[in-house]
């Protein structure tokens, strides 16, 4: 197993490593090929990123008009003296492709570490503060942070670009949760619903599926995308831009798979010797190491604890345009004829022009 270089001193996150220093990453947004570029440097291998793991995914929206989705990633090391939380997220800088679900603008994808311990100053406060959707914890060391590099090096060569429609922040959370999630065995992970009773309904709509006793954190990855193509499918009437979705995330997913085959992977980490919060818990709850999925009726949200530090107020208003996920999709299923059986069947009829206005996914 590879051991930490010894003249490399413990520090307390990532942007205080030597390296991370030298690369210009710091607590405000990065750019996220800045930060694939440290992750692969050689100084970074000097500093034992390939020690660095994830311990937890945690999936958040911040809601409104317009909404908007992103991870926050917990990492974990030897080197690290507290987990490193990252907020990891898509944005643009135009709305033009409102109008046309295959047109393509500049995405900003980034890289955001927060200030201190905890993850509070990655949370968006006012009227409509970031929310938790669900979260999956780690239970083994063995998802190295570089697999998440490599991912994300993935997405950026395959689908950088933004479209409101398809390639959005939802997409790009969603990609990246099903593709993590896959490296873990189901009884090695922990999976918290928090929007349980809002997703369950939407998703009975979508399938007629009403039992979410069995769902996971790779179930709830592949409701997110099959909720995603049915948005489409109803908002345009045809299965072009859910082809165009689907053809963008299997091309990721592909190259991810390639990827992982032509690069060694970073050994298991040491066990866990620390524990971080998921959405609703404070810094001092330790994730529960049951295999079974934490229900969000036992397990209610709490306000994160005053050891974690307040949610900071300078988040800039994002620019993408993907309205509230729960409530956008209630709009637009809420016609009896959208149904998804395993032929998945074209949905015809044109949308009504309220209800397209509203159909940003």
């Amino acid at each position: 197993m590879t051991t930490p270089t010894p003249d490399v001193v413990s520090v307390s996150t990532i942007p205080e490593l030597p390296s991370a220093q030298q690369y210009g990453l710091h607590t405000k947004a990065n750019r996220l090929s800045k930060f694939i570029e440290w992750a692969k440097s050689d100084a970074a291998k000097a500093d034992n990123v390939d020690l660095m793991y994830i311990s937890d995914l945690m999936w958040m929206k911040e809601p409104g008009l317009p909404s908007h989705e992103f991870l926050i990633v917990s990492i974990a090391g030897p080197q690290l003296e507290q987990p490193t939380y990252l907020r990891i997220e898509r944005d643009a800088a135009t709305w033009f492709t409102l109008y046309r679900p295959h047109a393509k603008s500049r995405c900003k994808d980034k890289v955001t570490f927060a200030e201190a311990f905890g993850w509070g100053s990655l949370l968006k406060t006012g009227p409509h503060p970031s929310q938790s959707v669900a979260s999956v914890g780690f239970l083994r060391n063995d998802i190295p942070l570089l697999k998440l590099v490599i991912l994300l090096d993935v997405i950026s060569k395959i689908a950088g670009i933004y479209n409101m429609w398809t390639v959005n922040c939802w997409w790009f959370v969603g990609i990246i949760w099903k593709n993590i999630v896959q490296l873990a065995k189901d009884d090695e992970m922990t999976f918290v619903l928090v929007l349980e009773e809002e997703l369950a309904g939407l998703w009975k709509e979508v399938a007629g599926e009403e039992n979410m006793k069995k769902w996971d954190a790779k179930k709830f990855g592949r409701v997110q995308g099959h909720v995603h193509g049915a948005c489409l499918m109803r908002t345009f009437g045809d299965a072009k831009a859910k082809g165009k979705l689907d053809s963008w995330s299997n091309k990721v997913n592909t190259a991810f798979r390639k990827e992982l085959r032509a690069t060694p992977g970073a050994p298991p980490s040491p066990r866990r010797h620390h524990t971080s919060p998921s959405p609703g818990m404070d810094s001092t709850t330790p994730i529960q190491s049951t295999s079974t999925t934490q229900r969000s009726s036992s397990s209610p949200p709490r306000p994160l604890s005053s050891s974690v530090p307040a949610p900071s107020t300078s988040t800039p208003t994002q620019a993408t345009t993907d309205v509230d996920s729960v409530s956008r999709l209630r709009r637009i299923l809420s016609s009896p004829s959208l149904s998804l059986s395993k032929s998945a069947p074209a949905l015809s009829g044109p949308v009504p022009a309220q209800s397209r206005s509203n159909a940003t996914c």
